[in-house]
């Protein structure tokens, strides 16, 4: 209800709907997000339908897509593997009359992130994703354990947040998601200005630096706070510093 009520009042998203125990977004932080990769063509924020987005795991909320319209006029692409999360993010799109603006597509592979949702010849300015953090359920559990501790002294170990298995937690967890997100986007380099990814846990920031500089992009690691909570996104791009201005220059001057 409060998100539905900060999408109204600040966005004029009329329509917001989840299906119950799916992960339920926190609206300042997709903001930020999205307002932090927007800076990454520079001063000036690009606008338009012509500005594509791809967001990879677009949940049934649709958040990122929505946001992206309302905020700066972009179109965008939502997959995601989960045929409930599909139906609903469709609904959240139609219902906001958006469904010319966002297309969402079913990833039919759980172990593909681009593959059977970019197009021969399709290009997009940025990706977006929010990856599963935990490695297992236990992991959650046990995570959610140190945080009622800290809070309240509790020690009940059922989850206190919303989110499906696969939104939650991924075999490797968050380094391993990532890791192969970077080692498949090599294929579309071409086709994309920016991808980037949310990086909740900072220990994993060393390793993923590692793996863009080896696969040598050029990279930027952007680094977001909510009250105390930190979090990093990371975005890469294999464009050089000629073709980043041919590309912006021909896409974000329109």
């Amino acid at each position: 209800l409060l998100n539905k009520a900060l999408l109204f009042a600040q966005y004029k998203i009329r329509y917001w709907k989840l299906p119950d125990a799916y992960l339920c977004p926190g609206i300042p932080g997709r903001v930020d997000y999205l307002l932090y990769l927007s800076q990454l063509a520079g001063k000036s924020v690009p606008k338009g339908e012509n500005i594509r987005l791809l967001d990879i795991g677009t949940g049934a909320s649709c958040i990122y897509p929505l946001l992206a319209n309302k905020l700066f006029g972009w179109s965008s692409v939502a997959s995601d593997i989960d045929s409930i999360a599909i139906n609903f993010a469709l609904e959240n799109v139609d219902k906001n009359d958006l469904s010319s603006k966002i297309k969402v597509r079913r990833q039919s592979d759980s172990n593909s992130y681009f593959n059977g949702i970019i197009s021969e010849g399709e290009r997009f300015d940025f990706t977006i994703c929010n990856p599963p953090f935990f490695k297992s359920r236990k992991d959650a559990e046990a995570a959610n354990i140190r945080k009622n501790k800290n809070l309240k002294g509790s020690k009940k170990s059922s989850l206190n947040f919303g989110g499906k298995s696969h939104e939650l937690w991924v075999k490797g967890g968050e380094l391993a998601f990532i890791k192969s997100m970077i080692l498949e986007s090599r294929s579309y380099q071409k086709q994309v200005f920016w991808f980037s990814s949310l990086v909740s846990d900072r220990r994993n920031l060393k390793s993923l630096i590692r793996i863009v500089e080896q696969t040598e992009v050029d990279y930027r690691l952007i680094e977001m706070q909510h009250g105390k909570k930190k979090i990093h996104a990371l975005a890469w791009t294999f464009l050089d510093k000629k073709l980043q201005k041919l590309w912006s220059e021909a896409r974000w001057s329109r």
